[in-house]
């Protein structure tokens, strides 16, 4: 895997760089959730934290930026074979480089110091399971 310095490196027009993050498959209660129970699209779904994006990423055609487009530091989501260029660090980090329109939604928001969690059907995420999972969870 080719290496990258994440510090200084800057993906240019709508490419972001995502650092993959490896999410526990857990249950509020401590249960793990075993990957028999996972369906396909749970398997094929990937979390990363947003660390660069190009100028023209998350914008419209008259530069305008989209107000729901993620942030440097949030957390997204996107299917697990997005992305072209797969890079590493010195830490071992795992890195990749999407188009802006590969990535699905914003899981968590980092505004200043504190972590805004989006909500699916008014509740509130709690792990990847009740991300990536169509069924129901108990509040």
């Amino acid at each position: 895997m080719r290496k990258i310095d994440s510090q200084t490196y800057q993906p240019l027009g709508w490419r972001v760089l995502v650092r993959d993050e490896k999410v526990e498959d857990k249950t509020r209660g401590g249960i793990y959730i075993p990957d028999s129970a996972k369906t396909a699209d749970e398997h094929a779904q990937q979390f990363g934290v947003v660390v660069r994006c190009g100028y023209s990423a998350f914008r419209d055609k008259d530069g305008r930026r989209d107000p729901f487009g993620p942030e440097i530091g949030d957390v997204v989501n996107y299917w697990k074979y997005s992305g072209g260029c797969y890079y590493e660090d010195e830490e071992g980090h795992k890195y990749r480089i999407l188009n802006d329109d590969e990535i699905l939604g914003v899981v968590e928001r980092r505004t200043g110091d504190t972590v805004e969690r989006q909500s699916i059907l008014g509740r509130p995420v709690l792990s990847a399971f009740d991300v990536v999972g169509t069924r129901e969870y108990a509040a």
